[in-house]
């Protein structure tokens, strides 16, 4: 008989249950900081629109593309770090309600 999903979330083995928790702790820190990623952004949108300036800046999102790539110190290739960018900057022109409003 095998164990039933719940009981698989709660793994009996110590050394699985203390990687998963620290795994939840990073995803809640991930979490906070796309939260404070959100408010600095609307703030960007919110000045830009008051100084008629346009909402998307290409040669922007590419430099930060390279930078991150630059200072990625970790196991995700530079591949990754483009698509991570990319998911990022997706989920927060749709979380924002700019993603019709990009080609301004």
């Amino acid at each position: 008989m095998s164990a039933s999903p719940a009981s698989r979330l709660t793994a009996p083995d110590p050394v699985l249950r203390e990687l998963r928790t620290r795994v939840s702790e990073i995803d809640r820190a991930i979490l906070a900081a796309v939260n404070q990623r959100l408010e600095l952004v609307e703030e960007i949108i919110r000045h830009k629109r008051e100084a008629g300036l346009p909402l998307h800046d290409a040669d922007r999102e590419e430099l930060m593309v390279r930078d991150l790539q630059q200072a990625n110190g970790g196991r995700l290739s530079g591949e990754g770090v483009a698509e991570l960018q990319a998911a990022l900057l997706y989920l927060t022109k749709r979380q924002l309600g700019i993603i019709a409003a990009v080609g301004r």
